[in-house]
């Protein structure tokens, strides 16, 4: 029920969400697809699971109410954590299960770069709960200790993680028992595609300049046109070496608009087909923080 419309709303869960979104249904999938590792039903109903997976469609909520009903994407996020995911969490722990547990059997995964961030009304609530999650702890880099070198006396960066869109949430977006899960990509890994140096490009970036580090690439690298293929890319080479290149938004033309659905579900076209090739002829793939915010 949604507290802002005053009216129920009708959202299929079934609907592919887009990759980068997709958490929620390839964790469904996956569950469908090796029943192996599902508890029998005698067991779940004497209590001997090892953890209990909560099934939800928050992302679903919130495309319906972005594309359906107008909402802004800030005011969507709150609409469907206040008025869907919140009262569900609340659902599942007034049940015998949450009740003993008080949740700590309980694990969900969220689909958006926060994490328990962007559901702050269901996280007050999820404490206990482990989230699989896209982002990680503040602390991740200097804890993992990938790919860091310690006792460096380097300048301060001015686009140094701060962490500062952490604190409103006051500890509430990530718990020690949550866990990371990878991006999904819908580029399928193929043998002829392994890293080798026959790859033309040193290293690419695509996306929105949403943060400081994607700034500084954009002014070290930055192409203001978007390529129609990847000889086109290589002509814009200003000399035989390898190249960075670095573009200020999606990477191609985009697809043609008797190509794109209704809404913003499964976008595909030249653009999707042009980054694929970008990706498999550049030998590094830059990351750049940002998504989060």
């Amino acid at each position: 029920f949604s507290r802002s419309l005053k009216e129920w709303l009708r959202i299929d869960c079934g609907i592919f969400p887009g990759w980068q979104y997709s958490t929620e249904h390839n964790v469904r999938r996956f569950f469908r697809r090796h029943p192996e590792v599902l508890a029998a039903t005698e067991s779940v109903a004497t209590g001997y699971h090892d953890a209990a997976y909560v099934d939800h469609c928050f992302t679903n909520v919130y495309i319906n109410l972005r594309s359906s009903h107008g909402f802004s994407h800030p005011l969507a996020m709150r609409e469907a954590d206040e008025s869907y995911l919140a009262p569900l969490v609340r659902s599942h722990m007034r049940r015998d299960t949450g009740r003993y547990c008080k949740g700590r059997n309980f694990v969900l995964a969220a689909s958006f770069d926060r994490g328990r961030a962007d559901f702050p009304s269901a996280a007050a609530l999820m404490t206990n709960w482990t989230i699989l999650s896209l982002g990680g702890a503040a602390d991740w880099l200097k804890s993992s200790s990938v790919y860091f070198a310690s006792h460096t006396h380097l300048p301060p960066s001015p686009c140094e993680e701060t962490s500062a869109w952490r604190l409103p949430f006051k500890g509430l977006e990530w718990r020690a028992q949550d866990r990371t899960l990878h991006m999904p990509s819908r580029h399928t890994w193929r043998k002829d595609r392994s890293a080798s140096n026959k790859r033309p490009l040193l290293a690419f970036f695509a996306g929105s300049l949403n943060s400081c580090t994607r700034q500084h690439l954009y002014a070290s690298f930055g192409l203001a046109y978007k390529p129609e293929s990847l000889s086109d890319l290589l002509d814009a080479s200003p000399s035989s070496a390898q190249s960075i290149f670095v573009f200020n938004g999606s990477l191609g033309p985009p697809p043609p608009a008797e190509d794109q659905p209704k809404g913003f579900l499964n976008r595909s076209g030249r653009g999707e087909l042009l980054y694929r090739n970008m990706l498999w002829a550049s030998q590094f793939c830059l990351v750049a923080n940002g998504s989060a915010g």
